[in-house]
């Protein structure tokens, strides 16, 4: 029971009662216990359970019956061991190949961002992930995506400000930031919405490509104390890069479709007697690829 509270052992009694599995994982070890001691068979799950200090960190569970002479089972002898950093390790490595996979997908960019947000949410355990390209107004950056189940509504998926935001900071020096509250009023940045939704740590990347052209910046935040380390730092700078080409690859072949589409129409309006294009058509032509966001 290695860095569990000795209550543990009393709530344990109690598998739907308990606070020391983690919610999303109860109802798997309540089966599986379940299943063991109808069976009588060895009980191995992974999961969440909850240490002394409140932080969640995955076991794995081995407990094996002691039986008496007619075979009843009298006591279950149970270990735990910390597997913590190898589910890390695993999950960040599922992250980085999910993300791999949507760099030569044909999603919109929305989706394509939902769906990496989302993951890398819940892989980094973050309250917040967003992703914010330029838009048409220079001064601003558009939130595109936002992944934030329990926002306060500070941040929102309009607009952030180039100035006076991490967000605008980052993408205008193309260098990455992590830290704390704190670490942003150094900064001079006293009206980031971050610091209004109550997040007490964070980390904002740019989203870099060929020519260290910045697309946008990856952001994630955390309203606990503990920060991000600088693995976790290095991990999330791989990330960013691949996301990076994603919404490359992605508004390249949605503009590459988008001109074959005009010229088809084109052309078969070429073909009819007296036809041509229209200037509404060549003029929403040029407005499609001047709203890129690449």
């Amino acid at each position: 029971m290695a860095g569990l509270p000795w209550k543990a052992l009393d709530e344990l009694q109690s598998w739907t009662n308990s606070s020391v599995v983690h919610p999303d994982d109860l109802s798997r070890v309540v089966s599986t216990w379940n299943r063991s001691v109808e069976t009588g068979q060895p009980y191995e799950p992974e999961c969440r359970l909850c240490r002394a200090d409140g932080v969640f960190r995955w076991f794995h569970v081995r407990a094996i019956p002691e039986r008496e002479a007619e075979g009843r089972i009298v006591r279950w002898y149970c270990l735990h061991t910390d597997i913590d950093e190898r589910k890390q390790a695993e999950n960040r490595l599922q992250l980085l190949l999910d993300v791999t996979n949507q760099v030569v997908s044909n999603l919109q960019i929305d989706d394509l961002l939902r769906a990496i947000s989302a993951s890398v949410r819940r892989v980094m355990q973050c309250d917040v992930v967003y992703v914010c390209l330029p838009g048409s107004d220079v001064s601003r950056l558009r939130g595109f995506v936002l992944d934030f189940p329990e926002s306060k509504g500070f941040i929102r998926e309009d607009s952030v400000s180039i100035e006076g935001s991490i967000a605008g900071i980052v993408f205008r020096t193309a260098k990455p930031w992590m830290g704390n509250g704190a670490d942003l009023l150094q900064l001079g940045v006293k009206d980031d919405p971050g610091i209004a939704e109550g997040l007490n740590t964070g980390c904002v990347l740019p989203l870099i490509i060929t020519g260290n052209r910045v697309l946008g910046v990856l952001a994630l935040g955390r309203r606990e104390e503990h920060g991000f380390t600088q693995v976790d730092f290095g991990f999330l700078i791989q990330v960013a890069n691949q996301i990076a080409i994603a919404i490359e690859n992605s508004s390249a072949y949605h503009e590459k479709y988008e001109r074959q589409s005009l010229s088809g129409r084109m052309s078969r309006r070429n073909s009819e007697p007296g036809g041509s294009p229209t200037r509404r058509e060549l003029g929403t032509a040029r407005a499609n690829r001047s709203g890129s966001h690449v």
